[in-house]
């Protein structure tokens, strides 16, 4: 049964605003090269872990690493519950999936997990604020499960350099942030614009081509 659950939110409100989020911003933007083919291919599947019990989450991100381990496609196991609002704590539960459970599963050199929380924060930003850690903010507590191959594959495409994609989506969010503004630019990635009523800025046709021609100049 489909229960508004600690968030507010349904399980379907937020796999509906997961989806809004990857396909607007993560595609959208061209933010990470691992999304858009397997989203594609109808190989994106999106769970949700309801609650704040670790050991509920763990099982739920376990069981999707070993199913990753061997089929296709990534996994978006979505925790909304859970720590929306500490990003440390999130941190310190996603390095223990990192640094511990994939190896005591068996399964590195087959998985990875990467991390995406409503306030993410890069060790080295200057501040929360930052706009570079708007490249791994989300709706929710996040733990994305990606097949090792397929990351291999695609750092491969990128001269086996995978920091370019980090290098190439700062450089794009500061230029966005120096032409559009910081409000709009953090509106913009939040999610919280154009649809939400939560928006207190506007998007106009001007800041479109703006955001359009900044994306022509830093192409994934």
């Amino acid at each position: 049964e489909d229960k508004t659950k600690l968030c507010g939110l349904s399980d379907k409100e937020v796999k509906d605003r997961t989806m809004e989020w990857l396909q607007k911003i993560v595609i959208g933007l061209s933010l990470c090269p691992f999304a858009e083919r397997p989203l594609k291919e109808e190989k994106l599947d999106i769970q949700v872990v309801r609650g704040i019990d670790e050991d509920e989450i763990l099982i739920k991100v376990a069981e999707s690493m070993s199913h990753r381990a061997g089929h296709p496609g990534t996994s978006l196991v979505v925790a909304p519950d859970f720590s929306p609002n500490d990003f440390e704590s999130y941190l310190s539960f996603f390095n223990v999936i990192e640094n511990g459970v994939i190896k005591d599963l068996g399964l590195v050199g087959k998985v990875q997990v990467a991390s995406f929380h409503p306030k993410f924060c890069f060790a080295e930003a200057d501040s929360e604020d930052d706009v570079s850690n708007f490249t791994n903010r989300s709706p929710f507590p996040i733990f994305h499960v990606l097949r090792e191959a397929e990351v291999t594959r695609a750092v491969h495409l990128l001269q086996g350099d995978p920091s370019l994609v980090w290098q190439r989506n700062v450089d794009l969010l500061e230029e966005m942030e120096e032409s559009l503004g910081t409000e709009l630019t953090i509106g913009i990635l939040s999610g919280s614009h154009p649809a939400s009523h939560e928006s207190k800025v506007t998007l106009t046709d001007e800041n479109v081509q703006a955001v359009t021609s900044i994306l022509e100049e830093n192409p994934a």
